[in-house]
């Protein structure tokens, strides 16, 4: 019996770089970096740019998504990783906080598809971080 499906991480990057957040090139090289340090299969993308700023997109993934929304003005971005098999989308956080130069990040860890008790979304873990050297840079 299969335990559950996949892992969805939902990340929340704060203090990022209102630049990098509101060029589409530079986000989609983001995700595809944060995909290829998870070990998933990009299979096709798409991306948009709002007025005045801000982005929105979707890497799509053999193993699922990597989705996008951004706030230049805030410095804030909101990402959604959902992969099945044997991806390990954590190991993406670590690209996503230095590429957006983050001051820190959030991550709930959702446990996706309890086919044994499909009434449970199972939150597996919230967690709160602040990059002490970013910080620094950003306030001196």
């Amino acid at each position: 019996m299969i335990d559950t499906i996949g892992s969805h991480l939902l990340i929340e990057m704060f203090g990022c770089n209102p630049d990098i957040l509101d060029s589409l090139a530079q986000i989609e090289s983001v995700l595809l970096h944060a995909a290829e340090a998870a070990k998933a299969t990009p299979v096709g993308s798409r991306f948009h740019r709002f007025q005045p700023n801000g982005t929105s997109g979707i890497l799509l993934l053999a193993e699922s998504h990597i989705s996008i929304h951004t706030w230049p003005d805030e410095g804030y971005a909101a990402i959604d990783f959902f992969t099945c098999g044997d991806c390990k989308p954590k190991a993406g956080i670590p690209i996503l906080e230095q590429e957006l130069e983050a001051q820190g990040f959030e991550i709930m860890e959702v446990s996706r598809g309890h086919l044994h008790n499909p009434n449970a979304i199972n939150v597996l873990k919230h967690e709160r971080f602040q990059s002490p050297k970013r910080f620094e840079k950003k306030t001196s």
